[in-house]
């Protein structure tokens, strides 16, 4: 798993206003986000790739996923870090918008999962909440 947070100095974070009453890190454990709130999540993670595996087919090598507890989970979105030789750099981006309809005991997380060596230059994550029964009037 990837850490969502790797505290680099080109790292960047976006949250909505008052993330913590939404969705929190535990601890020290920079691999999982976990949701507080029932609404709607927009979450975004990208990845530049300094280097690492290359070969294989064209299945998908990052994933993006929520997890409703510690065996179960959903893919939210896919992509491939892989380049055409172990010093290409690649950029990848993952991104989702899905709801939360209710919060349990257990909370529910963000994880990124990779099932090859990828070596991380830095990352992006932007994670939005919106309550449900919003309503937002486009103005000009």
């Amino acid at each position: 798993f990837i850490d969502l947070r790797l505290h680099n100095s080109e790292d960047s974070e976006s949250y909505t206003p008052m993330y913590r009453n939404r969705f929190y890190w535990k601890d020290n454990d920079q691999k999982k986000l976990y949701l507080k709130s029932p609404g709607i999540y927009q979450v975004a993670f990208q990845i530049f790739r300094s280097g690492g595996y290359h070969s294989g087919n064209d299945d998908p090598t990052i994933f993006l996923r929520l997890y409703t507890s510690a065996y179960e989970y959903t893919n939210l979105c896919t992509g491939d870090t892989r380049g055409f030789n172990p010093g290409n750099t690649t950029n990848t981006s993952l991104y989702s918008i899905f709801s939360i309809p209710s919060i349990g005991n257990e909370h529910p997380f963000i994880q990124v999962f990779t099932k090859i060596h990828v070596n991380i230059a830095y990352s992006m994550i932007n994670v939005i909440w919106f309550p449900f029964g919003s309503s937002y009037k486009e103005a000009d």
